[in-house]
């Protein structure tokens, strides 16, 4: 991962994927932080002593690979960057590390609150699936014959548990996106430098942890989600919507000038 030595991942105390169930949070509350990677090394030493790290078989960086679908008119994603509360995603994850992969959605409620309801599913070859149709029909407003594979991103992932077990962070940098089409995909497109950081809370509970050290370094929240980043930046035609170019200015400065806020 970016920036980060290997003797700061290790400042932390381990906590196993079984351990991590008790914040698992599929019914939950969330922030989004977005800072350049430079600041990661420095960041992750002034929280050590409060939070575990997971651990997989001796590696505590993640890699993660994501297969988004939507409707042909991008239903969902001009949904999400209009700030259309009621919102669904759907996608394929796969864990790398543990060749686990489930498909998933996740439901952004009118109170701000986030749900997931995932299935086992086995990981698509290639752009072309055909959805589990009672699962997009329990979960989503959308018939499955509609939804087509457009995106696929990848990234590097540190999770993180605060030692009272009731916060849990992640921290991804390292994110690539892959446009596709009927099937086809085309090159990469990077996001270098940048880290996304979530913390991820029951609705009753405090997301302020962490406050002092992001006042420390000037970050500040801000929404950001990988599928509309990853949309805008690999189609050139819905670039043109301009919803989205105030987060992006902002990418572009914290890359450029290393700017937080």
């Amino acid at each position: 991962m970016t920036h980060i030595k290997q003797e700061t991942l290790n400042l932390f105390s381990p906590i196993s994927l079984g351990d991590i169930d008790k914040v698992a949070f599929y019914h939950r509350m969330d922030r989004k932080f977005v800072f350049h990677t430079r600041l990661l090394d420095q960041f992750l030493q002034d929280i050590s002593k409060n939070y575990y790290m997971l651990e997989i078989d001796g590696r505590r960086v993640s890699s993660y690979c994501t297969q988004y679908y939507d409707t042909a008119d991008f239903k969902m994603y001009f949904n999400h960057i209009r700030g259309k509360l009621n919102r669904y995603k759907i996608r394929h994850r796969l864990y790398n590390d543990t060749d686990l992969s489930f498909l998933e959605v996740k439901f952004k409620s009118n109170y701000g609150k986030t749900f997931k309801w995932r299935i086992p599913d086995a990981f698509p070859e290639n752009g072309n699936y055909k959805l589990n149709k009672a699962f997009v029909r329990k979960h989503l407003p959308y018939e499955p014959a509609t939804l087509k594979a457009n995106l696929r991103t990848r990234f590097k992932r540190i999770t993180l548990v605060d030692k009272n077990f009731t916060q849990r962070i992640t921290i991804d940098s390292n994110i690539a996106f892959r446009k596709l089409n009927d099937g086809n995909s085309y090159a990469d497109e990077k996001l270098l430098d940048i880290a996304i950081l979530e913390i991820k809370y029951e609705r009753n509970k405090s997301a302020n942890g962490l406050h002092n050290i992001l006042l420390k370094y000037r970050i500040k929240s801000g929404g950001f989600s990988k599928y509309c980043m990853g949309i805008v930046f690999t189609d050139p035609s819905l670039k043109k919507s301009g919803l989205l170019n105030p987060k992006i200015l902002k990418i572009h400065k914290i890359q450029d000038n290393a700017i937080i806020s």
